[in-house]
């Protein structure tokens, strides 16, 4: 492997690691603080956590495919550009996954649980108040066991958000740096 394509890897792998780390480092802190249940509880309000990830991500995204293009010569195709944003997303949500495995395991296992303990009530409240489900509490156990049981429908939601950001961060700035090699 060409020291370029080293270089290109450890870019690719930092830009993952950094959008990555954001919300881990939040929900980190407010998990050994115990404000953790409240805060996720806090809507409308986005949390900080996904706002960040949401900001971070297409600016990582950019970061790569720029260096990309630097080592590549100042040349770029779309094409590039798009596999270089999506190899930043998998990178970070693969991350993100493994720890949110690790803390659903490890630090907090009854995190779940005692979440919906302390806001199911409330959240069963809102859901009646909406009034466009015939059966209030059936959807509020679907949405709980979504979130408990099932790995790849809690996760794909990610996955698939994190990819569609992915596409239109690699596709905007592969159109605006692309730059074709001259024929020779």
């Amino acid at each position: 492997m060409t020291t370029q394509k080293k270089l290109f890897n450890q870019t690719l792998l930092i830009c993952g690691l950094v959008v990555a780390a954001i919300p881990i480092i939040y929900t980190t802190v407010l998990q050994i603080s115990g404000q953790l249940l409240d805060y996720l509880y806090s809507i409308p309000r986005i949390p900080l956590a996904l706002e960040s990830y949401f900001l971070a991500l297409p600016l990582m995204i950019i970061v790569a495919i720029y260096r990309f293009k630097k080592i590549n010569n100042g040349y770029l195709k779309f094409k590039e550009a798009l596999v270089v944003g999506l190899k930043v997303v998998l990178i970070a949500v693969g991350v993100l996954i493994v720890y949110d495995i690790l803390f659903n395991i490890l630090l907090a296992p009854n995190f779940y649980t005692d979440y919906y303990e302390l806001h199911g009530e409330q959240m069963l409240e809102e859901i009646t108040a909406r009034g466009h489900t015939e059966d209030p509490l059936a959807e509020f156990e679907g949405y709980k066991e979504k979130k408990t049981s099932s790995f790849w429908a809690y996760y794909s939601e990610d996955v698939i958000r994190g990819l569609i950001i992915g596409v239109i961060a690699g596709s905007l700035a592969g159109l605006i740096m692309k730059k074709k090699r001259p024929k020779t």
